[in-house]
């Protein structure tokens, strides 16, 4: 019976020199290594998008996502900022 090439067995163990390069991160240590990055490169950063999937949540925060005509971005205003803001987070909203 012919060899078939094209049978998926599985995925291939990545060489130990893979492995052993990029030690796997916890999600606090990638989300930190991430805002000081963000932190450092940019300091106060001010975003001009539409205002789309507004979620109040029963916590007193709203979760948000402002989009362009290329990319969107999902963000959180925090119960304490919510009460100072001058306008309230809308659907549509620029």
């Amino acid at each position: 019976m012919p060899s078939d090439s094209h049978v998926f067995e599985g995925p291939a163990e990545p060489p130990a020199a893979a492995r052993d390069n990029n030690p796997p991160l916890s999600i606090s240590e990638l989300s930190f290594a991430l805002k000081r990055t963000l932190e450092d490169r940019f300091g106060h950063v001010r975003l001009r998008g539409e205002v789309s999937k507004v979620n109040r949540h029963g916590s007193g925060h709203v979760y948000l996502t402002l989009k362009d005509d290329k990319a969107a971005i999902d963000g959180v205003v925090w119960k304490g900022q919510v009460r100072g803001l001058g306008v309230q987070p809308e659907t549509g909203l620029e």
